[in-house]
This record gives C-alpha cells, sequence and structure tokens, in this order.
C-alpha cells in the first residue's frame, strides 16, 4: 500500500516522466496509475471535465481529474503547468453558461457534449473498480519508472 505521504511524490515523478517522454493524450492510463495508487489511502473520485485555458484560447472537450474533497488532482503535466490559467468544468450547464463558443453552432455543442459524455463513462467505470487504459505502454512505463525512484 503506497503511504499518504507519497502522494506528492508519486504526482512529482509522474509529472517528470511525462514531460522527459512527451505525453500527451494519455490522461485515462495517466488517471488510471493514479487513481489506482490514491484510492488505497484517501477517498478520490474520477470525475471527466472540460478545460478551457483562456490565455491560450484552448479548450479541452474531454478529459479526466482526480478530485479529493474539494482538491482537484490533475494527472496530466500538459494541464498541469498551465493548471493556473485553466478553467476546470464538471457540469456540463456550467460550460455552456460560461463559455462563448464561437456563433455557437450545434454541431460543434453537439460534438463537444457528445466527448464530455463520453469521458463521463470513462470516469464512471473508472470509479466503480473497471480497469480504464487508453495506452497500456504507457501506463506500464510511468508505473516502472515511478516504482524505481520512489
Amino acid at each position: 500500500m503506497v503511504s499518504v505521504y507519497k502522494i506528492p511524490k508519486i504526482i512529482e515523478l509522474m509529472y517528470r516522466f511525462q514531460e522527459e517522454n512527451n505525453i500527451t493524450g494519455a490522461c485515462v492510463s495517466n488517471c488510471q496509475y493514479l487513481y489506482d495508487n490514491l484510492k488505497q489511502v484517501i477517498d478520490v473520485k474520477a470525475h471527466a471535465v472540460i478545460v478551457y485555458i483562456p490565455k491560450e484560447k484552448r479548450l479541452c472537450t474531454g478529459h479526466i481529474v482526480l478530485k479529493w474533497d474539494d482538491t482537484i488532482i490533475e494527472p496530466s503535466y500538459y494541464y498541469k503547468k498551465s493548471i493556473k490559467d485553466s478553467i476546470y468544468y464538471f457540469k456540463w450547464k456550467d460550460f455552456i453558461d460560461n463559455v462563448s463558443i464561437k456563433n455557437k453552432k450545434h454541431n460543434m455543442t453537439k460534438s463537444i457534449l457528445k466527448n464530455f459524455i463520453h469521458f463521463q463513462g470513462i470516469a464512471n467505470k473508472m470509479n466503480n473498480g473497471e480497469l480504464c487504459i487508453s495506452c497500456k505502454n504507457t501506463y506500464h512505463k510511468q508505473a516502472d519508472y515511478i516504482e524505481d525512484k520512489l
């Protein structure tokens, strides 16, 4: 079992591994690895989010993070590096009410919603004990890297 005191080190090593190996687009595998370790010691849950980074005018319509009480635990280095400037939407209504989508085209909004619902399904599976790994190779290499350095 992982000690609660090792959680910050695990997260730091995850970020280092992802940065060194230019890992992007692997939030599901990243989240699953972190969830597997943290659920042993804290009551953490996976959540689908839409991430908006106003400075970059960047929108991620499908992402998964962990939440412990009111604390967001970001499993992906790519988003962690801009977390101060990011807005995380956990609910579709909050996103629609606060983000202006150019011309609010129906097809674009429908596509974003479809992606968000897909990631909600992944988060629900993870929280129900199903293994959700989008890239086994990344998951295992990251696990080996962290375990070697702990």
